[in-house]
């Protein structure tokens, strides 16, 4: 029928039970109460990037970038103290700003007047035309206010 060996399988199989490494069970995170589970890995919850050795350093790029900003910043403010020092540019005082702002507050009054009088029906060629024309000055009142309402400090050259 068979051969018999001298090999002890018992002994053998103990052996390469003991001698064997234990399997590392799978890290995953229980979702909720049905036993739903996914890796913890791949979801966040487990620490990653802080056991990196270059972990909360700021990148190269940024400190370039940084640095390219400032240089810019002192040649602009370079050039603007030396316009100053030449009389070629002055700073305009919030009360000149003050009162173009309101001048310009009441040009938009009155064009917006002008277009709130306007017909309610527009069936000829001028009175569209009209009509576009002083919607177009509204614009450009109301992007002028709000340029000058944006920036406190203005350059006027002279």
């Amino acid at each position: 029928m068979g051969t018999r060996t001298e090999k002890n399988f018992v002994q053998t199989n103990a052996l390469d039970v003991v001698m064997t490494v234990p399997k590392k069970p799978e890290r995953n995170v229980v979702d909720d109460r049905f036993g739903d589970k996914f890796p913890i890995d791949q979801s966040g919850l487990a620490p990653k990037y802080v056991f990196k050795k270059n972990f909360g350093e700021v990148p190269v790029y940024i400190k370039t970038r940084r640095d390219e900003m400032e240089k810019a910043k002192q040649e602009y403010q370079a050039y603007v103290s030396d316009y100053f020092r030449r009389g070629a540019m002055r700073e305009m005082d919030d009360n000149e700003r003050q009162t173009i702002i309101d001048g310009l507050k009441k040009q938009w009054e009155d064009v917006h007047h002008e277009y709130q009088t306007l017909s309610v029906i527009i069936d000829t060629i001028p009175k569209r035309q009209h009509k576009e024309r002083l919607e177009h000055q509204m614009q450009l009142l109301e992007k002028d206010i709000d340029l000058l309402e944006k920036h406190q400090v203005i350059y006027i050259a002279d």
